[in-house]
């Protein structure tokens, strides 16, 4: 049975969990910056430089399974209508 997590709830748990390490879940606004860094990346707040980029919304799903945000048994329902699997 999966239980199912919004695509809100996803993302908060993701802060959250990095939050402890000092880090930032960050949606690049500008075109220029999406081109270049993706649409998502994660900041490391003490140094300011970005730990993770080019990610998109689905890549989300992905790094909270790598930092256990997410569980096997939870499947991620985006706005969209669209469901991943974790």
């Amino acid at each position: 049975m999966r239980k199912y997590v919004s695509e809100h709830a996803m993302k908060s748990r993701i802060r959250r969990k990095i939050a402890h390490n000092h880090m930032a879940l960050v949606l690049n606004r500008s075109e220029r910056s999406r081109e270049e860094l993706g649409e998502y990346m994660v900041v490391d707040l003490v140094h300011n430089t970005p730990v993770v980029w080019g990610m998109s919304l689905h890549d989300l799903v992905d790094y909270g399974l790598q930092i256990e945000a997410l569980h096997s048994y939870e499947a991620v329902e985006f706005k969209d209508g669209t469901v991943i699997e974790c």
